[in-house]
């Protein structure tokens, strides 16, 4: 069980990560197709679960299973985290990109602000 502290904590390290990948991906080229490997190459993290807080806290790694069923990404009534962050992967230039991930940004930033209410 993930403590409210925990879980504030991860979502907080998830909106930092998603807001430095947004600030790298803003400085590639618009048209030109997202390269994960680039990106690591340059700040040493992407958009894969390795490298996301509510990722490591919340995913059934010992099954390697991405249910991630008591994510807080998931527990809100909007798209859930994979569906969003699959329109991320499936973006096909940097521009697709960075409006599917404004979108995961602002979705992260509704769930902190719901956990932060709940006692």
């Amino acid at each position: 069980m993930v403590t409210k502290k925990a879980k504030i904590r991860a979502i907080k390290k998830s909106i930092a990560h998603w807001r430095r990948m947004v600030k790298w991906a803003s400085t590639q080229p618009i048209d030109k197709e997202p390269s994960r490997s680039e990106m690591f190459g340059d700040i040493k993290e992407c958009w894969y679960g390795e490298n996301c807080a509510l990722c490591k806290t919340y995913a059934d790694n010992e099954n390697e299973d991405c249910s991630c069923e008591n994510c807080p990404l998931n527990s809100d009534s909007s798209i859930s985290c994979c569906a969003q962050w699959i329109k991320v992967v499936e973006s096909n230039t940097w521009g697709n990109w960075l409006l599917a991930a404004d979108k995961m940004l602002e979705k992260l930033i509704r769930c902190l602000k719901v956990a932060e209410r709940r006692k």
